[in-house]
């Protein structure tokens, strides 16, 4: 039931998470363009989320042939006559989960493209609106050019890393990032880009069912307790007063507390949601 549950958790979350702007990313490239180009970080967020909502969109489709699978099979999990837990509620959660972030980031895509319509009439003359598709379309042309023209899978795999870097620093939710990076060296590696998209939803349905994650909302439990009790700020104070004469101490002060939970608890995420919020 435990492990059930933690698909239900993670993706009917996924759309609060999305609605009150808390999916983790980097805003140095957008603020910078913001003050220079508005049109153009306009443009950058429609491609964001409308890789985003091409990512979803990737999981449920695969995720709803399995959903038809376990409810014309009756599939469970457990001892039959002794225990049986159905499996179909939890791959219904993942379908309702991955087609509303996916409705959520084609809206925000859509309202992005209109935005930057609107301001490229502003911003843009006609006659240098063509030059800026031509420059976008041809940069999306080399970057496709360049995975077909390499063959070893060393070579896929660092241009995969290398794009991952690129996608984050253009402001890309990571999770979004990390998830088509992944798709895309695999597509590119196996040469079908069915066999990469099947992955996805396995990722979403089967990695996230793990009775190890189901500890990770506890802990993120105390973390706040702790974080409001100021249990963690002492030991990070306690941690920084012995290492406050080396260069850089507060950073290596938190890594010291941080590994004393992590010993503590026994698992190092449920640490760093805790440490991340005191160290702030």
């Amino acid at each position: 039931l435990v492990s059930l549950s933690m698909p239900a958790i993670v993706f009917l979350a996924l759309g609060h998470l999305f609605i009150e702007n808390k999916l983790i990313r980097a805003d140095m490239l957008l603020a910078l363009l913001a003050k220079r180009s508005a049109a153009i970080a306009e443009l950058l967020q429609c491609l964001h989320y409308g890789v985003g909502a091409a990512l979803m969109l990737c999981i449920a489709l695969p995720a709803i042939q399995a959903l038809n699978y376990a409810i014309t099979t009756n599939e469970f999990l457990g001892v039959e006559g002794d225990f049986t837990v159905p499996l179909w509620p939890s791959k219904l959660i993942v379908v309702l989960g991955s087609v509303l972030l996916a409705g959520l980031c084609l809206n925000t895509a859509w309202a992005y493209a209109g935005s930057y319509t609107e301001m490229s009439r502003r911003a843009l003359p006609t006659e240098r609106r063509p030059v800026v598709l031509a420059i976008a379309l041809f940069g999306i042309a080399l970057a496709i050019a360049v995975g077909f023209g390499i063959e070893s899978r060393a070579g896929i795999g660092l241009a995969t890393i290398v794009g991952l870097f690129v996608m984050i620093y253009a402001g890309m939710p990571v999770a979004f990032a990390l998830a088509s990076s992944a798709g895309i060296g695999i597509a590119f590696i196996k040469g079908d880009v069915v066999v990469a998209v099947e992955p996805l939803a396995l990722v979403a349905d089967g990695a996230v069912s793990e009775y190890v994650f189901a500890a990770v909302p506890l802990f993120v439990l105390m973390g706040l307790v702790v974080g409001v009790a100021d249990i963690g700020r002492d030991s990070l104070q306690a941690a920084h007063w012995l290492l406050r004469r080396l260069k850089g101490g507060l950073g290596v002060a938190t890594v010291a507390a941080n590994a004393v939970f992590a010993a503590i608890t026994g698992i190092s995420i449920a640490s760093a949601a805790i440490f991340s919020r005191v160290a702030v």
